[in-house]
């Protein structure tokens, strides 16, 4: 069973994410700021994590560089935002971003982001990352 951890700090649409999750077969849990995204990504070891970029105690790009150096296998980011600045959607894929998806976003849209990366774990493919 897949893992996915959501980095969400509005505890409605992190609880219907969660919901939606479980309902398709996903092991999930969540995590409402910067601090306590990478404990439970530490301890669940995630597939995907669907990570907020405005949170509390951080930002979602300083809880994906942690994540990433402290998961010891393949992790893939889904950045989620509510911003329109187009300058974070560059951003996050630069650090690695599998998917960056817009709210208010279609739950049809993001499952099948989701199942795109999955997708992609179960090949072997790994999007590369390059640092400019």
């Amino acid at each position: 069973m897949e893992k996915i951890l959501v980095v969400e700090d509005n505890e409605v649409a992190a609880l219907a994410l969660c919901r939606l999750l479980k309902a398709r077969g996903y092991e999930v849990a969540s995590a409402p700021d910067a601090i306590m995204a990478v404990e439970c990504a530490r301890r669940l070891q995630p597939d995907i994590v669907l990570l907020d970029i405005s949170i509390p105690g951080g930002n979602g790009f300083s809880v994906a560089d942690k994540i990433q150096k402290l998961i010891a296998k393949p992790v893939h980011l889904l950045f989620l935002t509510a911003s329109e600045d187009p300058m974070l959607k560059e951003k996050a894929l630069s650090v690695g971003a599998a998917e960056f998806v817009q709210k208010p976003y279609q739950p049809a849209e993001l499952l099948e982001a989701i199942r795109d990366t999955l997708d992609g774990l179960k090949t072997g493919f790994r999007k590369e990352v390059y640092v400019l």
